[in-house]
């Protein structure tokens, strides 16, 4: 199984988002790594590896993590792979099913 790697570094020109309060942040604290799973493309696993901001959030009093509107806070998985993993697990819980010939026993 072939993998690909993407690199999501933030634009410059657009201002974080605190994640505790949603307000607009410009103190910049440090940023850090993360690695989030994403849907396939084609064969491929796709593995991004996102650059996320650390704040100084006035409003919190506090660091933060900028908002990232594609994956929930601590999630490995990003919001559309989560949402069709669910779908699937939805799909197949509904199916009808036999019951195994060793519980008939």
């Amino acid at each position: 199984m072939e993998s690909a790697l993407i690199s999501v570094v933030p634009d410059r020109l657009c201002t974080p988002v605190c994640s505790g309060c949603d307000e607009s942040v410009r103190s910049l604290h440090s940023k850090s790594m993360r690695w989030v799973r994403d849907l396939r493309f084609g064969s491929h696993e796709v593995l991004l590896e996102v650059t996320q901001r650390r704040l100084r959030c006035a409003t919190c009093r506090g660091i933060r993590t900028e908002r990232l509107d594609f994956v929930a806070p601590h999630s490995r998985v990003t919001n559309r792979l989560a949402h069709y993993i669910a779908g699937r697990s939805r799909m197949i819980s509904s199916r009808p099913t036999r019951p195994s010939r060793s519980l008939m026993s």
